[in-house]
């Protein structure tokens, strides 16, 4: 129980070091004492600028040739914060003249506070039927995590496979994999090393979770400053926090991405909103440092996520459309005023230094493996060929679909008084809902559902702004109607959050499952070797993607029958389908023979009857859940 306890605090402690502490110094460094930012402005950027720097600290570690263990990140992390704190006592500069101190009034705070409480119990809810380390995705980058945490060094991203060659079946040699950012897993290396928890725990849950609760204050610090000049402002900031908290109103996909490991949408979500952040206090306020903080954030973004930054350079695109737009022949003095904070001295190191940190350090894998041209053309896919306008308003959720586009025209109608917030937020929305629904217009190749995902915060924008500019002090409006009425549009949007959010749990799915396949993994690990290959099946063993992180053979290993539809590619290997399905055809045993398949594993209510009625298998393991069979080799 001790022992349970001390490694509880352990984590936590190890969550405070490498999620806050980084981030608070460097803002100390740029900032100082200063009160330009609100304590709540502090702790959230804290959260997201620490997510750089230990991705950047474990980084320049393995370029150094420097084992990445607990010693080697806590010299690092103290050296970082000794260089921050020197730059705080060389730069011997007075407060800033602008104070970010929040003044709402005391219903206002009361309303935030409440907010906040129920969007942690809300999400608390959700994962506590799924807080178990079961999801697909989850199991694969935990796979990357933990060959850090063993090896001690950046892996290199690679595979084996299943290959056929003039109808010779084969196990490939190791090639690339496009699919994973180094930035998705240093995090969760670096906590599980300070920390000392496994990856087969709730640890990476937990900290999905706590990303997805920092993204939504990312959201709210946004809105604050976007809406600032606005008498209503505050209250469109607290509308925002109330959509994307309360309401969990990244719908249940986003509380399927904490439970299911999508950590690059995660991050993305978290560091998108700030970089947003960064520029727009940076050119509303004429603040060089606030733009080098943006220039920052989007270079970490760089090497967390291939698909956020994809999104994130077309939104920031439209922007400046939109900007172009609005201000008409004023937008060329505006570039003059950007260029002098880009031409800042600050600003120019941060850019030196990144373009000496891409070239000379490390380039974003994706960008090495030239994985970029994977995702321009033609969508190859009727999954990257668009969603339809039902589909986008069943991601979104109907309520604030509706809000988020009347919102929308709002903005367009009245952008003269709010230039730069107007088209922020219709560079940003126009620019995903484009890439959503019409992909072929921006000559992109990318699956429209996960496009769709980021959709959702330009809309929560817009529709609270629409919610509050419909609702403020107007004098055609009747008071009593107007109350009753915003009550009623509230209970609508409510209703269609908790619905989308209760949809998304079924307290009757059992997630214990995950035993069994975490004990024939325990059990296989000790029974065979690096000769013997296995094949799992995908389809109805739970948690298979798990296995490979116990096994720690190779990032394919074992082989999975995939999705039965899947197989209807034609280019599709056929092997990993057959030796299940079909273990005593002459294709089954021929890839049996050439690709050395010893082991199976199945769930034995789907697949045992062609295996137990084989001499050729042996059951070696059986579980209500989980059958296993051998092969002899001949």
């Amino acid at each position: 129980m001790l022992n349970f306890i001390f490694n509880q605090i352990l984590f936590y402690i190890s969550i405070a070091v490498m999620l806050f502490i980084p981030g608070y110094f460097l803002l100390l460094a740029i900032f100082g004492k200063s009160k330009i930012l609100s304590a709540l402005e502090k702790f959230t950027l804290s959260f997201g600028l620490s997510i750089i720097a230990i991705d950047i600290i474990l980084i320049l570690l393995d370029k150094f040739r420097l084992s990445i263990n607990a010693n080697s990140i806590l010299f690092s992390l103290i050296a970082f914060i000794i260089l921050c704190y020197a730059v705080f006592l060389l730069r011997k500069e007075k407060s800033a003249e602008n104070s970010s101190d929040s003044d709402y009034s005391k219903k206002q705070t009361s309303l935030i506070i409440l907010i906040i409480f129920f969007s942690i119990l809300i999400r608390a809810f959700f994962l506590s039927h799924t807080i178990a380390p079961t999801g697909t995705d989850l199991g694969h980058h935990m796979y990357w995590t933990k060959k850090i945490i063993e090896t001690g060094k950046i892996p290199a991203y690679e595979k084996i496979e299943i290959i056929q060659k003039d109808n010779v079946y084969s196990i490939s040699q190791p090639s690339a994999i496009d699919d994973f950012i180094i930035g998705e897993h240093l995090v969760f290396a670096s906590i599980g090393l300070i920390s000392k928890n496994d990856v087969a725990s709730a640890f990476p849950s937990i900290t999905l979770f706590l990303i997805n609760i920092m993204g939504m204050f990312s959201l709210f610090i946004l809105a604050e400053k976007l809406f600032s000049s606005l008498s209503y402002g505050k209250n469109i900031a607290i509308t925002v926090l109330f959509f994307v908290g309360a309401l969990f109103a990244l719908s249940g996909s986003q509380g399927n991405f904490i439970s299911g490991g999508v950590i690059g949408n995660l991050l993305g979500n978290l560091l998108i909103p700030l970089i947003f952040y960064f520029f727009f206090r940076a050119i509303s306020e004429k603040n060089s440092a606030f733009f080098s903080l943006g220039i920052f954030t989007s270079f970490g973004l760089a090497y967390t996520h291939h698909l956020s930054t994809f999104i994130f350079a077309f939104s920031l695109i439209f922007v400046l459309f939109f900007i172009l737009l609005f201000k008409g022949k004023e937008f060329f003095l505006e570039i003059k005023k950007w260029l002098a904070l880009i031409f800042s001295p600050r600003v120019l190191a941060i850019i030196f230094l990144g373009v000496i940190f891409f070239f000379f350090v490390r380039m974003p894998g994706y960008i090495e493996n030239q994985a970029v041209k994977t995702i321009v053309g033609e969508p190859s896919r009727s999954t990257k060929a668009g969603l339809s306008l039902a589909q986008i308003f069943s991601t979104v959720g109907e309520s604030r679909a509706t809000l988020g586009i009347i919102g929308i025209i709002l903005l367009l109608v009245f952008f003269k008084k709010n230039k730069y917030q107007s088209a922020l937020i219709l560079g940003w929305f126009f620019s995903i809902f484009i890439m959503s629904w019409k992909p072929t217009l921006l000559h992109i190749d990318i699956p429209s559902s996960r496009i769709g995902n980021y959709l959702i915060f330009p809309i929560i924008l817009a529709g609270a702004f629409a919610i509050n500019w419909i609702f403020e002090d107007r004098h055609y409006l009747n008071r009593n109607w107007k109350l009753s009425a915003f009550l009623i549009l509230i209970l609508y949007v409510s209703t269609g959050g908790f619905m989308s959010e209760a949809q998304s749990i079924n307290p009757k799915k059992s997630n214990s499952n995950f035993i069994e396949t975490f004990a024939i993994s325990k059990y296989l690990k000790q029974k065979t070797t690096a000769e013997d290959i296995i094949l799992k099946d995908h389809n109805y063993v739970s948690a298979d993607s798990w296995m490979k992180v116990f096994l720690m053979r190779d990032y394919n290993l074992p082989f999975t029958r995939s999705f039965l539809f899947r197989y209807d590619s034609p280019t599709r290997e056929q092997c990993t389908l057959w030796m299940i399905s079909q273990p005593k055809s002459s294709e089954a045993k021929k890839c049996f023979t050439q690709t050395g398949t010893n082991f199976i594993i199945i769930n034995p209510h789907y697949d045992s009857s062609q295996f137990s009625d084989s001499k050729e298998f042996w059951k070696i393991y059986s579980s209500d859940l989980i059958g296993t069979y051998y092969k002899p080799k001949k």
